[in-house]
């Protein structure tokens, strides 16, 4: 069987600073785990790319969301904690 293989995008950032967070053991093997069963699923190579380009969309808007998510509670949680020495 063929496989696709893919150079990232260097265009694909957003923005002027990007972030880059490293991947844990658990989500290496998950993405590898779903890599393994859309191979397995012996699709046309168009399908087979805009299938995988839905899945990273997915997964980079999931990152960002969670990321900014975090961010405003850490920012929340120090606003609290200097209000809490003021008092």
């Amino acid at each position: 069987m063929k496989t696709n293989k893919r150079h990232a995008n260097k265009n694909d950032v957003h923005g002027k600073y990007v972030l880059g967070i490293p991947a844990s053991d658990k989500l290496v093997a998950k993405v590898k785990e779903l890599s393994d069963f859309v191979q397995s699923l012996n699709l046309p190579l168009e399908q087979n790319d805009r299938l995988v380009e839905l899945v990273l969309a997915q997964m980079r808007a999931i990152q960002t969301e969670a990321f900014s998510e975090g961010f405003k509670l850490g920012c929340e949680h120090a606003e609290w904690e200097a209000r809490e020495r003021e008092d």
